[in-house]
């Protein structure tokens, strides 16, 4: 419904880790449990409106408010990095790195994912980007609205919107166990964090997307 061709990579592969995780967490007691968790599926992303992201803040506009501790959202991962040397083209055993994204720079939150990154040896670009784009309503995250972090890995590589989204040997499945490990450390790690923590040191989120700045429109034309 909301990815491009069957969207294998973009987002098939962040649905599959968050239903792994969902799995892994609902083995664990409730009362054992730090932090609530709550996993939303939904489609405003390239189809804005067919999605429930508004409708459930809406409906749970208090709670987000006043409990929800950070927004955790995957994008697009596990892409294998080609191998390409001109008249050399092939697949490799290595995937696309990652960016990461924390909204408002969070020190406690950089170093949490810092320290998953070293655990399980995952690839990432060497900068923290703060853009709060994602997959809710038309590149302008409600979230932001009620004053959430945004944070996650996100990959963008060369098949990205392509036709090679369609194949699960574009896919590395054991770089996506270990980014699905990584984000259960990363969660595990925010027991005992509090908003406060999270927003000490940080900065202001940014009020709105790059993709709705004038800079992305002087690029790109105001489409």
């Amino acid at each position: 419904m909301d990815g491009y061709f069957h969207g294998i990579h973009d987002n098939g592969a962040a649905v599959a880790l968050n239903l792994a995780l969902a799995k892994h967490y609902a083995q664990i007691r409730f009362a054992e449990r730090h932090h609530g968790i709550i996993f939303l599926f939904e489609g405003d992303h390239e189809v804005p409106g067919v999605g429930g992201t508004l409708p459930f803040i809406e409906k749970h506009k208090k709670m987000m408010q006043e409990q929800l501790l950070l927004v955790l959202r995957p994008e697009h991962l596990g892409m294998i990095r080609p191998l390409d040397e001109g008249i050399f083209v092939g697949s490799s055993n290595v995937t696309d790195p990652l960016m990461l994204l924390v909204s408002n720079r969070s020190p406690v939150l950089i170093d949490i994912f810092k320290q998953a990154i070293h655990h399980y040896a995952i690839p990432t670009g060497d900068f923290v980007y703060v853009d709060p784009a994602a997959d809710e309503a038309a590149f302008h995250p409600p979230f932001n609205d009620l004053g959430a972090i945004s944070s996650g890995w996100i990959q963008t590589g060369k098949f990205y919107h392509s036709t090679a989204d369609v194949d699960r040997g574009g896919v590395n499945f054991k770089q996506m166990e270990k980014l699905a490990r990584a984000h259960a450390y990363v969660i595990d790690q925010l027991s005992g964090v509090s908003k406060d923590d999270l927003h000490r040191g940080g900065f202001p989120v940014p009020e709105k997307s790059i993709y709705q700045s004038d800079l992305i429109k002087m690029m790109m034309g105001n489409n």
